[in-house]
């Protein structure tokens, strides 16, 4: 079976899930638009919190495009978006967006820097200065 495959097997996480994601919502361009390395790197700060583990990789990365997407001006959520994740923008992702809102907000202040400089890169798009977006939740 491994030989058929190819030896080509993964875990599911969120970087599976933001290449997907970011297809569907018209974000993943070439090259790498704003908002598709604001949602890799809003990805990557959850990497770094302990209780970001609570939640499905899938659901991390849908709700770090949904923040990606709000807070460069788009459409967060899209009927296309929930029908290829399956999330409502209502039930599943408030309390993980939250989340991970709360970690952009701090990230300037967070004692690791270590993904915020990297964005801070012009070839990651400088997307680390971007400011957080409003929830108005």
């Amino acid at each position: 079976m491994l030989a058929r495959l190819d030896f080509r097997l993964t875990a599911p996480n969120a970087f599976v899930f933001v290449t997907r994601f970011a297809k569907v919502a018209g974000i993943a361009t070439t090259p790498r638009s704003t908002t598709e390395l604001l949602a890799n790197y809003l990805l990557e700060l959850t990497l770094q919190d302990y209780k970001m583990l609570k939640y499905l990789p899938s659901t991390i990365c849908a709700s770090a495009v949904y923040l990606a997407l709000k807070t460069c001006g788009h459409t967060p959520w899209t009927a296309d978006l929930e029908r290829h994740s399956t999330y409502t923008e209502a039930d599943l992702l408030q309390a993980c967006v939250r989340d991970i809102h709360e970690l952009h907000e701090k990230a300037t202040t967070n004692s690791l820097q270590a993904v915020r400089k990297k964005y801070a890169q012009e070839k990651h798009g400088n997307v680390s200065s971007i400011a957080p977006a409003h929830l108005g939740w």
